[in-house]
C-alpha cells in the first residue's frame, strides 16, 4: 500500500474517532452509584441533608411565550408528602399534592381530580423527601452511559428507572458533581409530556446547596422558576397535606 493511500486511511479513521461519542472512545466512566453519591456530597453531605425534615420554597414563575407570571409555593415533608400552589395572573391558581398515599391536582380548567393508576404511582414515587440522598429507594436501575455537554459544561449522563417504571436521564457536571439537567416524562390526564429541567444558581441554605433557578422546557413552552426564599424545618399547619374535602369523601368511600 502506497504512502498516499495509508495517509488517506489514517485520516478517515481519525475523522471517525472524532465523530464518535466520548463513551465510545474508551473513556473510563465512573459508576452511576459514585456519580449519585458524589452529588449528595457536593450539595452538603448526607448528614446535612438528613437534618432537614421539611422544606418550603417561595418563588416566581414566568411563562415567556405568553408573557404570564405568578407566584409559586412548594411545601415538602418527610417521608413523602408535598403540596404546590401556583398562582398565575390571568389563569388562576393551580394546585398539586401528595398526602403519602394519594396524589391529586386542581386547576381552573379541569377542576379537582384524584390521580389513579400509573399517574398516581408516578407522582407518589417523586414525592420522596430528600430523594437525592435516598436515591437507592427511588431507582431500580441506574447506569452511567457517557458524557455530554450541557450549556458548555461537560457532564456525566445517567440513565435511571424509578420503582414505578418511569425513565429519567440526569446530567451531572464532571467538574463539580452538581446536577445541571434532568430529562423525564411527566404523566398528565391527557398525555405524557417530555420535560427538560435545567438547574442553575446553586446556593447554600441551612448547610445544603439548592438550585435557585429552574428552566422547564415542555413541548413548545419554556417556564422559568426563580426561587426567592427557602425555609427548612418550619412549623407547618397540621392539615397542610390533607386531601381536599371533596376528594377525601371519594377515598373514604
Amino acid at each position: 500500500m502506497n504512502d498516499l493511500r495509508q495517509c488517506c486511511l489514517a485520516a478517515m479513521v481519525y475523522s471517525l474517532l472524532l465523530a464518535m461519542p466520548p463513551w465510545c472512545q474508551g473513556e473510563d466512566l465512573p459508576s452511576a452509584e459514585s456519580v449519585l453519591d458524589r452529588y449528595v456530597e457536593a450539595t452538603g453531605g448526607k448528614a446535612a441533608h438528613e437534618k432537614l425534615t421539611n422544606r418550603v420554597t417561595h418563588g416566581i414563575v414566568q411563562i415567556a411565550a405568553i408573557k404570564l407570571s405568578g407566584k409559586a409555593t412548594i411545601y415538602e415533608a418527610a417521608p413523602n408528602k408535598n403540596y404546590t400552589a401556583i398562582e398565575i395572573q390571568g389563569l388562576g391558581t393551580m394546585e398539586h399534592g401528595c398526602d403519602g398515599n394519594n396524589s391529586w391536582e386542581r386547576n381552573p380548567f379541569e377542576g379537582t381530580r384524584l390521580h389513579t393508576g400509573q399517574e398516581k404511582e408516578h407522582h407518589l414515587a417523586n414525592a420522596l423527601f430528600n430523594g437525592d440522598v435516598h436515591w437507592r429507594k427511588m431507582y431500580k436501575t441506574y447506569k452511567c452511559v457517557g458524557t455530554e455537554e450541557v450549556n458548555g459544561k461537560l457532564c456525566y449522563k445517567l440513565e435511571l428507572e424509578t420503582q414505578d417504571g418511569s425513565k429519567h436521564e440526569k446530567f451531572f457536571e464532571k467538574a463539580t458533581g452538581l446536577l445541571l439537567l434532568w430529562k423525564t416524562t411527566v404523566k398528565t390526564s391527557r398525555m405524557d409530556v417530555p420535560t427538560e429541567s435545567y438547574l442553575d444558581q446553586y446556593r447554600k441554605v441551612d448547610g445544603v446547596l439548592v438550585p435557585h433557578e429552574v428552566k422547564l422546557k415542555q413541548l413548545s413552552q419554556e417556564i422559568t422558576i426563580t426561587v426567592d426564599k427557602i425555609e427548612h424545618n418550619v412549623k407547618l399547619p397540621a392539615d397542610r397535606f390533607d386531601l381536599p374535602a371533596d376528594l377525601k369523601k371519594k377515598v373514604d368511600g
